[in-house]
């Protein structure tokens, strides 16, 4: 097992195989140094969602050479480079407040299905913007699942009339 090794937050790689190996630690390294080096504003508010991420080297990603790269696979790192700090912090405790605020409540409402779900894919997206990027995932689905499943919660609970 790789894994913990492979996101170590590290850019002194030696050679290239060790970069290949430990790719998720590698990038996100690079995106670490590159808020240090623009300093403390860059590290509290990030870079905006344009910046690219320095690899400090080109490398064949998809089948073409690049050395900047828009997007990590750690999703909390992404998050941090992109909105620094306070954007990070924001995500996470929005997470955290979605899977709180639905787990409360009795069993008795008609709209616990939902609130379950939401908790549910709240608990998803937390572990899994570690591997990717969580909500911003363009691939992933869960995020449009997500909003239905709260709008069906205030549905049910009689706040809110959809169409």
């Amino acid at each position: 097992m790789n894994i913990p090794k492979e996101f170590a937050l590290r850019t002194d790689y030696k050679t290239q195989s060790e970069i290949n190996q430990n790719w998720r630690g590698y990038e996100a390294g690079r995106a670490i140094l590159g808020l240090k080096e623009k300093g403390f504003l860059s590290i509290l508010f990030g870079n905006g969602f344009g910046a690219l991420i320095d690899l400090g080297l080109e490398m064949s990603l998809g089948g073409e050479m690049h050395q900047y790269i828009p997007i990590l696979h750690n999703g909390y790192i992404y998050l941090m480079f992109k909105t620094g700090l306070l954007g990070l912090l924001f995500y996470v405790f929005g997470l955290i407040r979605l899977y709180f605020f639905y787990t409360k409540g009795s069993f008795g409402e008609r709209s616990v299905f939902f609130k379950y779900l939401v908790s549910a894919v709240s608990l998803y997206f937390i572990f899994s913007t570690l591997a990717i990027t969580g909500v911003y995932n363009k691939g992933d689905i869960l995020t449009f699942f997500l909003g239905a499943f709260i709008a069906f919660y205030y549905r049910e609970r009689g706040k809110y009339v959809l169409a």
